[in-house]
């Protein structure tokens, strides 16, 4: 249901093994993923922006995606029933390996939600802190299903101006008229090659 498409994975392969660098787009007009003409993008602005650390209690998953409401559901369960704790924000997801290099049996991911700082989970949920930095970032308007159709554009916005993933990719489901999903991907610069003799 929600995944990770593979054309962005390949996407970042090609990118990372093309002869020539790609053109960067100017700042001040950020790359769109390309949409069929007869529709309107689902999809705002490409940019980047900080982001804070964020405390989390998550459930780590195994095998086939189909299983994200399944999950969902036990973590809005376990949370106000068993932990007894509000969430503090809307839940995620976050992807760990290649869907093309890893058999759907052996995918791993999770899906959480922020908490108050020291909260306390049982296994098989985890608390964790995500950490501060960087990410491209965008909202995608529409069926959760449909999410997977707006990452090759978050790649190729981070390549084109010579960012690397940083992290595992995020999806951010905030429900809403769409519904609407923040999709994002820590990034970073690769430092410079030494010019030291």
């Amino acid at each position: 249901m929600l995944r990770i498409v593979s054309a962005a994975l390949l996407l970042i392969c090609a990118g990372l093994h093309a002869d020539e660098p790609a053109e960067p787009a100017t700042p001040e007009q950020p790359a769109l993923p390309a949409a069929p003409e007869s529709s309107a993008s689902p999809v705002t602005e490409i940019m980047s922006k900080q982001v804070d650390s964020l405390y989390v209690v998550v459930l780590p998953m195994k095998g086939s995606y189909d299983q994200h409401q399944a999950a969902i559901g036990r973590l809005l369960s376990y949370l106000p029933d068993t932990l007894k704790v509000a969430p503090i924000g809307p839940p995620f997801g976050r992807y760990f390996n290649n869907p093309m290099e890893a058999t759907e049996a052996d995918l791993s991911w999770e899906v959480g939600m922020p908490v108050e700082p020291g909260t306390t989970p049982a296994l098989p949920f985890e608390a964790r802190t995500l950490p501060a930095g960087e990410v491209a970032y965008t909202t995608f308007t529409g069926p959760y299903e449909n999410v997977s159709n707006a990452w090759p554009g978050v790649y190729m916005w981070a390549m084109s101006r010579g960012y690397a993933p940083a992290g595992p990719p995020m999806e951010i489901w905030m429900g809403g008229d769409g519904p609407q999903t923040e999709l994002r991907l820590p990034i970073s610069k690769p430092a410079p090659p030494s010019t030291a003799p």
